[in-house]
Protein backbone atom coordinates (compact mmCIF):
# COMPACT_ATOMS: atom_id res chain seq x y z
CA UNK A 1 0.00 0.00 0.00
CA UNK A 2 1.78 3.45 -1.20
CA UNK A 3 -0.98 5.96 -0.28
CA UNK A 4 -0.85 7.56 2.91
CA UNK A 5 -3.64 6.87 5.77
CA UNK A 6 -2.62 9.85 7.58
CA UNK A 7 -1.17 13.26 7.36
CA UNK A 8 0.89 15.26 10.31
CA UNK A 9 -0.15 18.67 12.20
CA UNK A 10 2.31 20.31 10.19
CA UNK A 11 1.31 18.95 6.83
CA UNK A 12 -2.35 19.79 8.03
CA UNK A 13 -1.11 23.44 7.97
CA UNK A 14 0.13 23.13 4.36
CA UNK A 15 -2.48 21.40 3.19
CA UNK A 16 -5.11 24.01 4.82
CA UNK A 17 -2.96 27.38 3.95
CA UNK A 18 -2.82 27.96 7.58
CA UNK A 19 -0.11 28.45 10.42
CA UNK A 20 1.36 25.67 12.16
CA UNK A 21 -0.03 27.04 15.72
CA UNK A 22 -3.75 27.03 14.30
CA UNK A 23 -3.08 23.83 12.72
CA UNK A 24 -2.15 22.30 15.96
CA UNK A 25 -5.12 24.69 17.95
CA UNK A 26 -7.52 22.76 14.81
CA UNK A 27 -6.24 19.53 16.25
CA UNK A 28 -6.78 20.01 19.52
CA UNK A 29 -10.74 21.61 19.10
CA UNK A 30 -13.53 19.43 20.29
CA UNK A 31 -14.83 17.09 17.63
CA UNK A 32 -11.69 17.37 14.88
CA UNK A 33 -10.56 13.84 13.88
CA UNK A 34 -7.03 14.07 15.25
CA UNK A 35 -5.61 10.87 16.48
CA UNK A 36 -2.93 10.38 18.89
CA UNK A 37 -0.34 7.59 18.10
CA UNK A 38 2.55 7.39 21.09
CA UNK A 39 3.61 10.93 21.17
CA UNK A 40 2.67 12.37 17.37
CA UNK A 41 -0.59 13.57 16.68
CA UNK A 42 -2.16 12.31 12.57
CA UNK A 43 -5.28 12.99 11.14
CA UNK A 44 -6.43 10.16 9.13
CA UNK A 45 -7.04 11.82 5.69
CA UNK A 46 -10.44 9.92 4.98
CA UNK A 47 -11.53 11.60 8.23
CA UNK A 48 -10.19 15.23 7.72
CA UNK A 49 -12.00 15.12 3.94
CA UNK A 50 -15.29 14.10 5.97
CA UNK A 51 -14.70 16.65 8.33
CA UNK A 52 -14.53 18.92 6.15
CA UNK A 53 -17.00 18.33 4.26
CA UNK A 54 -19.73 18.45 7.21
CA UNK A 55 -18.46 21.51 8.18
CA UNK A 56 -18.79 23.12 4.97
CA UNK A 57 -22.62 22.05 4.74
CA UNK A 58 -22.57 23.84 8.11
CA UNK A 59 -24.23 27.70 8.66
CA UNK A 60 -21.95 30.21 9.60
CA UNK A 61 -22.78 31.99 13.04
CA UNK A 62 -22.94 35.12 11.35
CA UNK A 63 -25.89 33.65 8.66
CA UNK A 64 -29.50 34.70 9.31
CA UNK A 65 -31.61 31.34 9.60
Amino acid sequence: MNQKLTITVPELATALNIGRNAAYALVHSEGFPAVQIGKRLVIPIESLHEWLRIKGMEPKQNDAV
